[in-house]
């Protein structure tokens, strides 16, 4: 082989191993783009509404924050020391912002910090789901659905609000993912655990995951429905167990088998009927751009 040949040879394989390294380093910047967008466009959002609102929260987390102060002066969960009322309905969210009390530090600013990571948290939940369930498609579209939903104005809100909706978000999503993996893929502990979380978080937890199970019996991939049927009482019986315990704390405590808030509004007749489609009105046009296109896609898939 001649020096000129050789030399040739030499600079060809330089280059191919400047395009691979190029090539590697384009799908690195996707994956990083599609991993971290969704979450920096959330932060940037989210904050922004409460910039605008001077960092005043949602009024609902004030009543948290004085329920946790009482709490790490050594006066108990109680709106009033001395007096066992129980006004809160997210013991969760309580726990996770009482060590920032003990820490002596004012809970508006951490009680957003963990809001916004739970939601980023929802976000990244997403894109995996999204991810498993088109393993063929490039980083970007995985990372659409936390786009679409990091853009949406209620959930920017709801993340910065003080409030323990974030975490109930995560925990909902945590376990419907659970539910969606395939034969085998399913991780029991962390679907127990993510049912456990949404319930201590808010009441309606247990409804999510009861609705949840029912839809894994009829729906779910897989075994027959009898065997799914068998899988969800043992995935619900933990649930049922900690529901128990925490009635039985809080008729010990309070006195009382429901929260006191369900006793001072929960109508049952019209009204609550009205107030319930008013949310879920409120909720389609909100989120309604998100809902109706993934019921298309599930129209064309079962006709396919």
């Amino acid at each position: 082989m001649g020096r000129p040949t050789a030399l040739f040879v030499l600079m060809s394989r330089d280059d191919s191993a400047r395009v691979a390294a190029m090539s590697r380093f384009g799908d690195l910047s996707v994956r990083a783009l599609g991993l971290f967008l969704p979450p920096l466009i959330l932060i940037v959002f989210a904050w922004s509404f409460v910039f605008y609102q001077g960092f005043g929260l949602v009024d609902d987390a004030y009543i948290s924050f004085r329920y946790v102060d009482n709490l790490v002066a050594g006066h108990g969960l109680v709106w009033n020391p001395g007096e066992a009322v129980e006004g809160y309905t997210n013991l969760l969210w309580l726990l996770l912002l009482a060590p920032f009390a003990a820490l002596g530090y004012d809970l508006v600013l951490p009680s957003i910090f963990v809001g916004t990571a739970f939601s980023m948290g929802t976000l990244e939940l997403l894109r995996r789901i999204a991810a498993r369930a088109l393993p063929q498609r490039p980083p970007l579209i995985h990372a659409l659905p936390g786009l679409l939903l990091a853009l949406n104005p209620s959930f920017a809100h709801w993340t910065a609000s003080g409030m323990e909706t974030p975490v109930f978000v995560f925990f909902v999503l945590l376990a419907a993912s659970e539910l969606l993996r395939g034969r085998g893929e399913r991780r029991a502990v962390v679907l127990v655990l993510a049912f456990v979380g949404a319930y201590l978080t808010r009441p309606e937890g247990a409804f999510v995951a009861g609705l949840l199970l029912l839809c894994h019996v009829f729906w779910g991939e897989g075994e027959s429905w009898k065997a799914r049927f068998r899988q969800t009482i043992v995935w619900g019986l933990p649930l049922l167990a900690v529901v128990a315990i925490h009635v039985a704390l809080r008729l010990a405590y309070y006195g009382y088998p429901l929260p006191n808030t369900f006793y001072a509004k929960v109508i049952v007749g019209g009204l609550t009927m009205t107030r319930g489609v008013l949310h879920l009105l409120a909720f389609l046009t909100c989120a309604g751009m998100l809902v109706l296109p993934g019921l298309l896609l599930l129209r064309r898939a079962d006709g396919a």
